[in-house]
């Protein structure tokens, strides 16, 4: 389960850079 949300929060943090970066 821990895997699992480490994997989550680190495509969350992927999908926020790509969308700051098409932001900007």
């Amino acid at each position: 389960v821990l895997a699992s949300l480490t994997s989550a929060q680190s495509y969350f943090d992927f999908f926020s850079s790509v969308i700051s970066s098409k932001n900007v």
